[in-house]
């Protein structure tokens, strides 16, 4: 690895990226399941009610942060099976951890 790697991974926080990611995981989900539970995007039976703009934006949401699961389904064919949902929400999460950490890290170099 490279010098300027090295730094960086040595002053990544790894508690406050697994915090970061498990508590991401999470909400994502919650997100998720709420959105299904209220029907969005079902718009196939009467009455045809369009989905507001809050219920699109979580739509956004759930996706950017649970990418893995999306990613999987396409390779698959088919949606994941039910347990690999927490493992890959837990990946999505962890990735966007990473990236906050590492935004982190060098909004602190600058000050330093």
């Amino acid at each position: 690895m490279s010098t300027i790697t090295l730094r960086i991974w040595r002053r990544m926080n790894g508690r406050r990226v697994a915090a970061i990611a498990f508590a991401l995981s999470l909400l994502a989900l919650g997100l998720f399941f709420y959105l299904v539970s209220r029907g969005v995007g079902d718009s196939d039976l009467p009455p045809y009610t369009p989905d507001t703009t809050a219920e699109r934006i979580g739509v956004v949401i759930s996706a950017v942060v649970l990418w893995p699961l999306a990613v999987t389904g396409l390779l698959l064919g088919h949606d994941p099976h039910r347990v690999l949902w927490l493992p890959l929400s837990f990946l999505g999460g962890l990735f966007w951890a990473v990236i906050i950490e590492l935004i982190l890290i060098a909004k602190n170099a600058r000050r330093v």
